[in-house]
């Protein structure tokens, strides 16, 4: 695993978490947290992270760069469909 133990240990203190969306269209809720990532350089590892973060029944939004090497990966569709399959929101940033 290439991330940090650190990181699912403050997302176990979180407890469940919610993608962009559901925090903007439930405005009534006070104790949503929205998680939200900015993928700059690693797919890859992004993937990882949506994994575990499925695995542990957080969801999250994945913001994408457009100008990034990963947009080029012919496997790029496959990957943006497995993060939505693991449950998270996809969107452009």
């Amino acid at each position: 695993m290439t991330l940090n133990k650190k990181y699912f240990d403050l997302m176990d203190h979180f407890g469940s978490t919610c993608t962009v969306d559901e925090m903007w269209s439930k405005p009534e809720k006070t104790d949503l947290i929205a998680l939200r990532h900015d993928i700059d350089h690693s797919l890859d590892v992004a993937l990882e992270m949506a994994f575990w973060e499925h695995e542990r029944g957080l969801k999250a939004t994945y913001y994408l760069l457009n100008s990034t090497p990963y947009w080029d990966d012919p496997q790029f569709d496959v990957k943006v469909k497995q993060l939505h399959a693991f449950g998270h929101e996809v969107g452009l940033h």
